[in-house]
């Protein structure tokens, strides 16, 4: 006979909520005491703000433990408008990691149309915030700068440095894509002042792979890929306590060395970054394999398989080789990878692909149909092994 929830109050509530998620966030994991510890709680209707996150976050983790939405589904037409809005952010958040960007997109405006000022106004700062970074993974960056202009006022006035680096990149790239090269470095120089990019994600990543864009935009090429090698060098060497010795990959050097790579190859430069391709080539198949039993980032990998793609591309392959390059670039499209780096954008990987595969992107497109990134993810890791080990 199951038992019954135990009654909590608001205060126990709202401590196992933060605990849990805290923990969530520092070690990708929702095995926790404290989740263990809210399951047994009743969590309450959603009328509270403790109370919608309780229920959320119960449902998050049995749709991020077994890949299936439907958990977190059934609360996106929940009748209490904060269990609404949060089950919509999490909803985002998982077709993101599923690497479905448009689904996650529609989410999370959904999310942000309905955030309101009841808890404070960081609701919604919150949920722009989330648009911001999914528009532009995908390009939209006029979308994403909008979006960020408005969050950046309250995440501020919050202290929320790390979200605050995040944005004002958005901003810088918004600038560099205009061509307003002075802006992007002056935005640089101010998350520059307020963080010191010590950390590992936030404004480290925004200025050790910012700047080296900025670099390769104005014509300082040299300089520009040798700050993405030396990027790469630091990011290698700074673990993340909690998140190094319990993830199976570490995304932010793989995000970073995948840009580097590509950086490179359009730079006709890829001799220099042999070592960084031989190395996302042989880390790549455990993570595709799922070794180690945890779901798989998507967007991350798909922004090594782009890198792979590419660095195979641009050596001359031979008929079979261009076309197993072809089709990793179209998994990596589908698997949603994040295209915010200007070297990691569509447009330049499929120039190139079109240059040694003509019509290749569109034919191989149509063969995939409509299979999404789970159903794609056993032939990404067969066209990885078919990779040679050294390129």
């Amino acid at each position: 006979m199951p038992r019954s929830p135990l009654p909590g109050s608001p205060p126990l509530r709202t401590t196992l909520v933060a605990i849990a998620f805290n923990t969530l966030i520092f070690s990708d994991t929702f095995a926790s005491r404290a989740m263990a510890r809210l399951e047994e709680t009743d969590p309450g209707t959603g009328r509270t703000r403790s109370e919608a996150q309780a229920r959320v976050l119960l449902a998050a983790r049995h749709s991020f433990e077994h890949a299936d939405p439907r958990s977190i589904e059934a609360l996106c037409d929940d009748p209490e408008p904060r269990v609404r809005q949060l089950a919509l952010q999490w909803s985002s958040n998982m077709y993101e990691n599923l690497g479905d960007l448009p689904e996650a997109c529609a989410r999370a405006e959904r999310s942000w149309a309905i955030a309101d000022d009841r808890d404070g106004p960081w609701t919604r700062a919150l949920a722009g915030a989330q648009l911001a970074g999914l528009t532009i993974q995908t390009g939209a960056i006029d979308d994403a700068l909008r979006y960020a202009v408005e969050a950046l006022p309250v995440m501020e006035a919050l202290g929320a440095s790390e979200d605050v680096a995040q944005l004002k990149a958005v901003v810088a790239l918004a600038a560099m894509e205009d061509g307003r090269y002075a802006d992007a470095r002056r935005v640089f120089e101010e998350i520059e002042q307020e963080d010191s990019g010590t950390g590992v994600f936030g404004a480290a990543i925004v200025l050790l792979c910012g700047r080296p864009e900025l670099d390769l935009a104005t014509g300082r090429v040299e300089e520009g890929l040798r700050a993405y090698r030396d990027a790469v060098r630091v990011l290698q060497s700074r673990p993340v306590p909690g998140l190094s010795d319990t993830l199976d990959f570490e995304p932010w050097v793989f995000y970073p060395q995948s840009a580097a790579v590509c950086a490179h190859v359009h730079h006709r430069q890829r001799e220099l970054v042999h070592d960084m391709r031989d190395d996302l080539r042989t880390q790549l198949p455990a993570i595709l394999g799922g070794e180690g039993g945890r779901f798989l980032d998507y967007p991350a990998v798909g922004s090594v398989l782009v890198a792979l793609a590419v660095w195979e591309l641009s050596g001359e392959p031979e008929p079979t080789a261009a076309e197993r390059a072809v089709r990793l670039l179209v998994v990596a499209d589908r698997f949603g990878y994040n295209r915010q780096l200007p070297s990691l954008g569509w447009t330049p990987a499929a120039a190139l692909a079109d240059e040694v595969l003509p019509r290749g992107v569109d034919r191989i497109r149509t063969e995939v149909g409509a299979r999404t990134a789970p159903e794609l993810r056993e032939e990404a890791l067969r066209l990885v092994m078919e990779l040679p080990s050294g390129g």
